[in-house]
């Protein structure tokens, strides 16, 4: 009897481990920047690939080679510059390949912010590092539904 129940023990723990390694074991997000992109123009938000070029300004070009990492891995956009939506301000949307790169690329920027006394906020949520001023409501409902649109 102890011996039968030992068994559909082990075999019970061998199934969770098998089905919890099926779910990835990583929860982070993977977000494209081609598609958060495409869903932005279709809403002629018209988002521009992020200028990346050097900088006399120290956080203005740590932010710009960052940019740089993440253009090289998945993408990195400009949004909602030149009042393409009232009262919102310019985001910096930075896809990296992974969630690891992204928290590397927000520790590496907030070090120069707080040096320079930059008031940007660094969020990151799976492989996407947002960099900018506090978003609007209505910001904040179109990067969410764009993101669910490029999530894969």
């Amino acid at each position: 009897m102890l011996q039968r129940r030992m068994t559909q023990i082990a075999v019970v723990v061998g199934l969770l481990t098998v089905f919890i390694a099926g779910c990835g074991g990583n929860s982070e997000a993977d977000y494209s920047a081609t598609r958060f992109s495409e869903c932005l123009t279709a809403r002629e938000l018209a988002p521009q690939k992020m200028d990346t070029s050097p900088s006399s300004e120290r956080y203005v070009d740590a932010l710009a080679r960052i940019g740089a990492e993440a253009a090289r891995q998945n993408g990195a956009l400009e949004a909602f510059a030149n009042d393409a939506m009232p009262g919102a301000s310019t985001l910096y949307l930075l896809f990296f390949d992974d969630a690891d790169s992204a928290r590397d690329g927000q520790q590496r920027l907030e070090r120069v912010a707080r040096e320079e006394q930059a008031n940007d906020r660094l969020v990151v949520r799976g492989n996407l590092l947002t960099v900018g001023p506090e978003q609007t409501e209505a910001q904040r409902r179109v990067v969410e539904e764009c993101l669910d649109d490029s999530s894969g």
